[in-house]
């Protein structure tokens, strides 16, 4: 029977992925992998058991399918860490952050409640400790690493910086937002409203997409004064030469970081 904590969820500079680590660490050992300690708890035994069966399946296309029958939402979780869509994974995790339940999650994902709960618990384990901002921003920081590390390219990368951080830090409605950005603009109902809607969903595209690539710009000894130039433009509003067309840009532009100011 379980009856302790494993030590490595108390330290204060935890990994995410700690259970992760550990299945790894047991499966790694030779000449035979490790068996489960008194601390290993139910989530790191049973992600200990399907890798084994996985490994043992090989290419058996019957015997992978028994092991995805017999741990479907263990496997479902396993799958959404290691599948290709990246953006799937990096949307549960800044839902996570935002303290969404594993319920609503899945309900958005259409997902099982328990395999977003296994993929908290084994590959990103942060419900427990959102109110210690200072380790939830590293963690959110050290994520880039590990993106990188699974084959991310920067764009996706940066993606999932920013849907970390904007879910931490606003929530599940600014993670809506991030993911479908027309998501609250009321849909045209005859050729009259076509226009409005049109200048509607431009506005909220410009201001989700211009209020996330601006907290991924790297300031450079190469950029920064044209940053200082594209910010006096912003504060005069004046015509340039590029003619009116550039003042709708700067406008839009504007008009997002207002948005992101509220």
């Amino acid at each position: 029977m379980i009856t302790a904590r494993h030590f490595t969820s108390l330290l204060p500079f935890r990994v995410p992925h700690w259970r992760l680590n550990r299945v790894t660490e047991m499966l790694r050992h030779r000449p035979q992998p490790l068996l489960p300690c008194r601390m290993d708890d139910h989530p790191i035994r049973a992600y200990r058991r399907l890798l084994l069966d996985l490994l043992a399946a090989g290419d058996d296309e019957g015997k992978i399918l028994a092991v995805k029958v017999e741990l479907p939402a263990v496997y479902a979780a396993h799958r959404f860490h290691y599948g290709s869509d990246y953006r799937m994974r990096q949307e549960i995790e800044a839902r996570l952050l935002a303290g969404e339940s594993f319920q609503e999650i899945a309900s958005k994902l259409c997902a099982d409640p328990k395999a977003i709960e296994y993929y908290n618990q084994i590959f990103f384990d942060v419900c427990d400790a959102l109110d210690h901002s200072d380790w939830v921003t590293l963690t959110i920081r050290g994520r880039t690493r590990y993106d990188e590390a699974s084959g991310c390219t920067r764009a996706d990368v940066e993606r999932g910086y920013v849907m970390r951080l904007f879910g931490y830090c606003g929530g599940a409605r600014v993670v809506d937002s991030l993911v479908n950005p027309l998501g609250e603009t009321k849909v045209p109902e005859n050729s009259e409203e076509i226009h409005a809607w049109a200048v509607a969903a431009v506005t909220q595209i410009v201001q989700t997409a211009g209020t996330a690539a601006a907290v991924t710009i790297e300031l450079t000894d190469k950029n920064k004064m044209r940053f200082i130039r594209l910010a006096r433009r912003l504060a005069d509003m004046r015509k340039t030469e590029s003619g009116p067309s550039d003042v709708v840009i700067n406008k839009h532009i504007q008009a997002a970081l207002e948005w992101f100011k509220k």
